[in-house]
């Protein structure tokens, strides 16, 4: 009789034998655990069979180590999970940083007494303090009456504690900017753009250095954007797009608007040729429900009726359920593009279902 953990090992095989003929077949080397360099795989747009195994590999890890792991362990390291996040706080803090010092090294390594004399921790305090506020947070209401778990221990929101720290501005970005592109390469596929028109003047709010955005001008070439964010960010949000995208600012396709969402958009009327279409990228998420009601609301000044909203966030999504085994769903989507795939609506096996990476990227288009 065929068992649970027989099954996931089982499509595990299947999305590890998919996932490297996928390689073979784009030319392009294996995975190794002794190359610290990218992957070609790693922030790229890979084929969607190598896009979905690999996503399928992970999830599936996660499946077995749920299913055969003691409870009891496994609770013990949920529960000081949350050293991983305040070390990586500490490790950051050196000068030089201990990831810049490990990747100096190569393929080498070093021994973890040279890392220390090279970082000067000799004892690392990790800062977790901050981690025993989100008990508190948790049982207070999600409005702008009630301190996020940040706020509780350092006494001031964190975008008010990133203004107030001009130094960290441009970590902060960076942070971000590679975020962008490790979990956004696929947005430019995955939005239904094409239904927005060859013309339009896209409005990416509290954009950040405005990555995503910056993927949909390089493909379409007749729109043109307003990045909004803080004033303070400007000047690296310019440094970004001349140094990646001088055309695109050169011919004036872009503007830079320093405001803050939580005041009317200070827009004027756009062109006919060219209407407003408002993006807002996982902004929401970060605050109370009654200041993500004010940010919208802001922009109902700028919106004449028919405006388009496309919100776009990482969203936890629970699939439905499928028939479809592994074997079946890597059949069929073989050789095919990610909009055919779509259009097409494979479901997703069940035993893919869970565990996928970080949650669906979704977008959402709302007609203001």
């Amino acid at each position: 009789m065929e068992t649970e953990l027989n099954r996931l090992v089982s499509a595990l095989c299947t999305s590890a034998s998919v996932l490297q003929g996928a390689l073979n077949d784009e030319n392009v080397p294996s995975f190794r655990s002794d190359d610290p360099s990218p992957h070609p795989c790693d922030g790229g747009i890979p084929p969607p069979s190598a896009w979905y195994a690999r996503k399928a590999l992970v999830g599936l890890c996660h499946q077995i180590i749920a299913l055969v792991q003691d409870p009891l362990e496994r609770s013990i390291i949920d529960f000081t999970s949350f050293n991983v996040s305040s070390s990586i706080n500490a490790v950051t803090r050196t000068r030089p940083t201990v990831a810049e010092v490990v990747l100096s090294t190569g393929s080498k390594g070093i021994a973890m007494k040279n890392l220390a004399e090279n970082t000067g921790l000799n004892e690392t305090k990790l800062c977790t303090a901050a981690a025993s506020m989100l008990g508190e947070a948790a049982k207070t209401p999600s409005d702008s009456q009630h301190s996020s778990p940040f706020a509780l221990y350092h006494h001031i929101e964190l975008y008010d504690w990133v203004k107030a720290h001009p130094e960290q501005i441009r970590p902060f970005g960076r942070a971000m900017d590679t975020a962008e592109k490790i979990l956004d390469p696929g947005f430019v596929l995955d939005l239904p753009v094409q239904d927005l028109g060859p013309k339009v003047t896209l409005v990416d709010v509290g954009s950040g250095v405005g990555g995503l955005s910056m993927q949909l001008m390089k493909r379409n070439p007749g729109w043109k954007l307003v990045l909004q964010d803080q004033q303070v960010l400007i000047p690296q949000m310019e440094a970004f797009w001349k140094k990646d995208v001088p055309e695109i600012v050169e011919s004036g396709r872009v503007t830079f608007l320093g405001h803050s969402f939580f005041e009317p958009a200070p827009l004027p009327p756009a062109p006919e040729d060219s209407p407003y279409v408002f993006m807002i990228k996982s902004v929401l998420h970060n605050w109370p429900d009654d200041l993500a009601a004010k940010i919208l609301e802001n922009l109902l000044p700028a919106a004449p009726p028919g405006t388009v909203l496309m919100i776009v966030n990482y969203t936890p999504a629970e699939p439905e359920p499928s028939k479809t085994t592994v074997e079946e769903f890597f059949r069929r989507i073989d050789k095919h593009s990610m909009a055919e795939i779509q259009e097409a609506k494979i479901p997703l096996p069940d035993l893919l279902g869970v565990g996928w990476g970080f949650g669906d990227a979704s977008g959402m288009h709302i007609a203001l």
